[in-house]
């Protein structure tokens, strides 16, 4: 996470995939966090979903509070 944008990565067997989202972009976010098992978030921006798999629900929670932090800074801006 960084000060405007969040890099997604997208491990490989022989190399990675990396995004960037710009904070201002994410119209939405998503959350599933089961009882049992991995939580994940969905981010959508301007039509389109971004799905991510395999945190922890305070991991989800910190990302969150994370972006809505970011989002809300450049609201302010």
């Amino acid at each position: 996470m960084e000060e405007n944008n969040i890099e997604i990565k997208k491990p490989g067997v022989f190399s990675g995939e990396s995004k960037y989202l710009n904070y201002e972009d994410i119209t939405s976010i998503e959350v599933d966090s089961p009882m049992i098992g991995f939580s994940t978030i969905r981010l959508f921006l301007s039509g389109n979903k971004v799905e991510l798999h395999g945190f922890s629900k305070s991991d989800i929670e910190e990302i969150r509070k994370l972006i809505d932090e970011a989002r809300s800074r450049k609201k302010r801006s």
